[in-house]
Order: C-alpha cells, then structure tokens, then sequence
C-alpha cells in the first residue's frame, strides 16, 4: 500500500504518561496505556488508539470525542478501540488470511457505501462503472487508512499518486515505458473520494469535516473530450464499415451523447426529426432535433433494410444481433471501432462536440448549438460558439490591419487589395 507523509504508521505508543507543563496548562493524560496517543491543540485535548500503521481517535459511547484529561472517560474508550482491534485480528487468524478491512478504514467505509440502496444503489450502471474507477484503487491502495486520519495534505498525495501512468514506449523490443499525464484518473479518485468523506460525515458520522471538499484539481490536456477534427472524421469514415460509418453520421448530426443514442428507437423517428429523451442525472429531459438532410436520408435508408429482418430491431443502434446496445458495451465497441481506423486521440463522445464546433463555424449561435445539445445553461454551449466567434473576429481584424505606405507594393509575393480575399482554412473541430 503506499505510503502518506505524516499520516500514523504503526509506531507503538507505550508509556504514553504526560506531565504539567511549564505554563500551568492541565496534564493531557495521567494513565500509561499502549498504543495510547495523546496531546492538546489549541486548548482542547485529543486522545487516539495508534497501532499497526492505523490511527483512531477515542470516543464515547455517544461519538463525542473524549478529553484525556478525563481518565475514566478514556480509559473506557481506549479499551473498546483495543478490544475492537483485537477481535479483528483474531478473526483474521481464524480465517487464515491476512485482514484486509479494518472498522472506520476507507475499504470498511467503501464496503457500507456500496451496500447503501439509497447513497450507491439507485445510481445508474453507467454511473456505478465510473465511480468504480475512483472505488476501486482507493479500496487496493489505501484501503487500511483510518477515515478518521485522513486530513487535506493526505487527499492531496493520493490525488498526486495517480497524476501520471507509465505506458510501453511505441515499438520498443526492450519493453521500455514512459510516464505519461493521468491528470483525468487523478482527479476522477479525489472527486469519488470526496464523495465518500462526505457520506463518512453526514450519514456514517464518522468525522465532523470532509477535507477532499473542493480539492484543487489537476489541470488537463484540454476543457473535456475534444471535438473530432474535419480529417480525423473523414479518415474513419473511409476506414470504417457501414455500421459504424452510419453510427458516427447519426452521432454528429444528432449531437446526442452515447447514452442517449443508444437508447433512440425508432418510434422517436417521424421522418423529419427526431425526439430525444436525455438523462439528466435523476431526471430526463425531453428535447426535439431536426434531421439533417444527410441524416434524414441515412435513417430512411437504414429503416427500409432492417424492414427485412426478423425481428425488426427496435433501437435505431443495435447489436448486429439486433438487440439493443447497452451503454458501456457500446462505448468499449465504439472505441475499438475508433482504433482500428487508426486514430488514438478521440473519443467517441467527441462527436458531440464536432457538432456543436462545426454549427458554431456555419453560424449557428451559442442559442442554436444551446438547443441541439439540450444544454440546461449556456456555459457549456459557449465554449462551442465563443470558438467559432474568436476565428470569424480574428479574421476580419487580420483584413483590417492597415499596413505602412509603401509596405505592401515593396512586399513579394503580397496579394494586393484588389486581389480576391482567400478564404481561410476552417479549423472546425480543433479544441476551443
């Protein structure tokens, strides 16, 4: 397990007897008790049972956290903690394996979170697999960490222990690796750790504060999943078959997310547009999307050969056995689709982006790309449109610049006033 700078390691704490200090203050503690830790900050003193690399502060039977200068109080509180650790290390011995969840540890508070119906069960599977990606290495690497020990220094060297991820060096034949960003991983864990200190708090009581509340992030290469660029799009429609070729028009030109695509039947098709339910957290949101003309001719040609299958299928994406695509599956086939057309650094909801950068480049307002995504509030849409105005402005401020006399006629190869302007290259897709 790795290691936290400054969180309690194991040291056993004997002979733990304190004395009055120089300044009169009260004598923290007067018993000697293994693995006892006690001291006073800020004229309040804390007491913690410390043993085997754990550390748990001592409490009454009511959770109040008890004065060391109370020695009935702690006595009795450190002989629960004691008994508690001892019968768990018996029953690990008694099992023959070594003890793996320890009470008020992050694997113990990950194991009750997960058996909440309310807190873990009502999410969606979609949401369940992306916070298993936060789950699932806070449980190996620190599951044996007292929640209780936890504190801001320590969030910030987990979130650092997964800013960066070792990948084999491109057609090495000595299996060399190089370390590369996974800001993204980094922060996904901090944000499902946030989550549970939260629940460890305001559900388990286990601690009075949360100290992955609104931790710093790390930054990313980019805002999100950026938008595919005109020729990445085009080099897998040319690589692609005719299924995946449809899927990625039919991604584009509906500007739906692939949750959302999955789910579309064919009910929702009039032959004119489209009516999309999005989910939206606990809730979905219906919304109506005009085809595209290149889309309304792909959807009619699609419906008319699936007519001649048994069963028809009912989802406009299905499984090439017809069934509908359930969304994680369809998201591990999108992205091989992806790789075997040659392209590494896109994701399949980055089409979704395209559609609002390339609008945005025809015209379309930060409104018009605001609806078609069916974005709540206008931030997210204006990274779209603010792009594709910051290219449209730049430009026309490049033909007003009025150069020196004399500097044009004496430049080779300048185009002249009276030359046609050239249109420039549209860099629809890049990232904005």
């Amino acid at each position: 397990m790795p290691t936290l700078t400054g969180y309690s390691r194991g040291r056993t704490l004997g002979a733990c007897k304190q004395t009055r200090s120089a300044s009169g203050t009260p004598p923290v503690a007067s018993v000697t008790l293994d693995y006892l830790e006690t001291f006073r900050s800020h004229g309040k003193g804390f007491a913690f049972y410390r043993r085997d690399g754990h550390r748990r502060r001592l409490r009454d039977e009511n959770g109040k956290g008890v004065d060391p200068s109370d020695t009935a109080a702690l006595i009795a509180a450190w002989q629960r903690a004691h008994n508690e650790h001892e019968a768990a290390d018996r029953a690990a011995a008694a099992a023959n394996d070594a003890r793996t969840i320890r009470p008020r540890s992050i694997a113990d508070l990950i194991r009750i979170y997960r058996a909440d119906t309310s807190a873990y069960g009502h999410l969606k599977p979609a949401t369940k697999t992306d916070y298993e990606k936060g789950l699932k290495p806070l449980e190996d690497d620190w599951g044996k960490l007292l929640v209780e020990g936890l504190r801001r220094k320590h969030v910030s060297a987990i979130r650092n222990r997964y800013a960066e991820r070792e990948v084999p060096v491109k057609d090495s034949k000595t299996g060399e690796t190089v370390k590369v960003s996974n800001a993204r991983q980094a922060n996904r864990v901090i944000t499902v750790l946030s989550i549970l200190l939260s629940y460890a708090s305001d559900t388990l009581e286990w601690r009075e504060d949360n100290p992955a509340l609104r931790p710093k992030r790390m930054r990313t290469d980019s805002d999100g999943f950026r938008p595919w660029k005109q020729n990445e799009f085009m080099q897998f429609w040319e690589r692609s078959d005719p299924e995946w070729r449809f899927a990625a028009l039919f991604a584009l030109l509906s500007g739906q997310r692939g949750q959302d695509q999955v789910a579309m039947k064919w009910t929702d098709y009039d032959g004119a547009s489209l009516y999309v339910e999005q989910q939206k957290g606990r809730k979905r949101v219906k919304i109506w999307v005009e085809c595209h003309r290149m889309l309304r001719a792909a959807l009619d040609t699609r419906r008319t050969a699936l007519a001649e299958r048994t069963p028809v299928p009912l989802t406009i994406l299905a499984r090439p056995d017809g069934k509908p695509w359930k969304v994680n599956d369809f998201q591990k086939a999108a992205g091989k689709a992806i790789r075997a057309a040659g392209l590494s650094e896109v994701v399949w909801h980055g089409l979704r982006g395209s559609a609002a950068s390339w609008a945005a480049d025809g015209g379309a307002t930060e409104k018009m790309v605001q609806a078609l995504l069916g974005h709540l509030t206008p931030a997210a849409s204006q990274r779209y449109a603010r792009g594709a105005d910051q290219r449209r402005l730049a430009s026309a401020a490049v033909q007003a610049i009025v150069l020196p006399i004399g500097l044009e006629e004496n430049t080779p190869n300048t185009k002249t006033a009276k030359h046609k302007r050239a249109r420039v290259p549209s860099s629809a897709g890049s990232s904005s």
